[in-house]
C-alpha cells in the first residue's frame, strides 16, 4: 500500500489546496492513470486516504467520506462542469485539491523581475558615466566664440552631459578622444573654413585614425559659424566640415531654426547693425546645443555594448 498523505502535507497547503509536483507524486504513490486526471482537473481525494489504493467502482473513498469525482444514480460519472465541492471545509475535512503547477505564471513574474534589475543596472552604468561632448572652436574677433559659448549653455542643459569648450588649439588628443560627440565652431574666411579648422579637422582624424579603422563610428559631430555679411559662405563652409564628419563616419546632427525647420547648424552674420552676435542668434545656437547634447545622449544609452 502506498503511504498515506500526512498532516505535514496538509500543513503545506496553499489556502487549502496543495501543488501537485512529482516528488509529492511519488509521496502519495499517484498513479500514471491519475495523473491524467489531475491534469484535467477532476481529480480529488481526501488527506486521510491513500491515494495510491485501487479505486472501488471507479471512484476514490477518503477517510473524511467524500467520494470524488462524483458519481450518479447510475454510476456514472457527474461531467466535471457539474462538479460541486462539500460543503465540508477542505481543511477541516483534510480534503486536499490537486491542481496543475503554477510555473508559466511563476516563470513570468520572474522575467519581468529580471528585466527591471537590468533596467537598473544599465541606468546606473550611464549615470556613472556622463556623456562627453568637445566643442572646439576657432575665433578671431571673439564672435564665434560668442556664438559657442550660447551652444555651450544649451548642451549643459541636458542633464547627464559633460561639456568641455575649447579653442581649436587647446583641444588635445584626450579631449578628442574620449569624447562622444564633436561640435567645431568656425568664421567663414574666403568663402569656406578657417585654416585653424581646416587644421583641426586634419589632426582629428589622425588621431581617430590611430585607433583603428572605426573612426568616428558612433559619434556625433556638428558644425556652427559666423560671417561677416549675408551669403558669405556660410553654406560652403558648413558642408565642407559636414563632409569631413562624414568621411569619418561620425554621426551629423544639425540645427532647428526659430520657424522650426532644420538647419546645416547654427549661423551668425556679424557684419550687420548692431554689429556682433544678436541675441536671434544665441537663441538658435542654443536650441542646437540643447538637440545636439540630447540626441548624443539617446545615442549613447541605446547603445549595445
Amino acid at each position: 500500500m502506498a503511504p498515506r498523505a500526512t498532516e505535514d502535507d496538509e500543513n503545506k497547503l496553499w489556502g487549502g489546496q496543495f501543488c501537485l509536483q512529482p516528488a509529492f507524486s511519488r509521496l502519495v504513490g499517484l498513479r500514471p492513470a491519475r495523473r491524467q486526471e489531475w491534469r484535467r482537473g477532476t481529480l480529488r481525494a481526501c488527506a486521510t486516504s491513500a491515494i495510491g489504493d485501487p479505486p472501488e467502482n471507479g471512484r476514490l473513498k477518503g477517510g473524511c467520506g467524500h467520494d470524488w469525482p462524483p458519481h450518479g444514480a447510475n454510476g456514472t460519472a457527474v461531467p466535471p462542469a457539474l462538479i460541486r465541492p462539500p460543503k465540508t471545509s477542505h481543511r477541516r475535512a483534510g480534503l486536499v485539491e490537486f491542481r496543475r503547477p503554477f510555473y508559466p505564471r511563476i516563470m513570468l513574474k520572474l522575467a519581468k523581475r529580471l528585466a527591471l534589475v537590468a533596467l537598473l543596472i544599465a541606468g546606473a552604468g550611464t549615470a556613472a558615466s556622463p556623456v562627453r561632448i568637445l566643442i572646439a572652436y576657432h575665433s578671431q574677433t571673439g564672435n564665434t566664440a560668442k556664438l559657442a559659448g550660447a551652444v555651450r549653455e544649451g548642451a549643459a542643459s541636458v542633464a547627464g552631459v559633460e561639456v568641455l569648450l575649447r579653442p581649436v588649439d587647446e583641444a588635445g588628443t584626450d579631449d578628442i578622444v574620449k569624447s562622444d560627440g564633436i561640435l567645431l565652431g568656425t568664421p567663414v574666411h574666403w568663402g569656406n573654413l578657417s585654416a585653424e579648422s581646416k587644421r583641426f579637422l586634419d589632426r582629428m582624424g589622425e588621431v581617430l585614425g590611430k585607433m583603428g579603422k572605426m573612426l568616428g563610428e558612433g559619434r556625433t559631430a556638428g558644425v556652427f559659424c559666423t560671417a561677416g555679411s549675408i551669403s558669405n559662405g556660410q553654406e560652403m563652409a558648413r558642408l565642407a566640415a559636414i563632409a569631413a564628419f562624414l568621411d569619418m563616419r561620425f554621426i551629423v546632427i544639425g540645427g532647428v531654426n526659430d520657424e522650426g525647420f532644420g538647419s546645416l547648424g547654427p549661423q551668425a552674420v556679424t557684419g550687420g547693425t548692431p554689429p556682433g552676435v544678436n541675441d536671434r542668434d544665441r537663441a538658435e545656437a542654443r536650441r542646437f546645443g540643447e538637440r545636439f547634447a540630447r540626441l548624443t545622449w539617446q545615442l549613447r544609452a541605446g547603445a549595445k555594448p
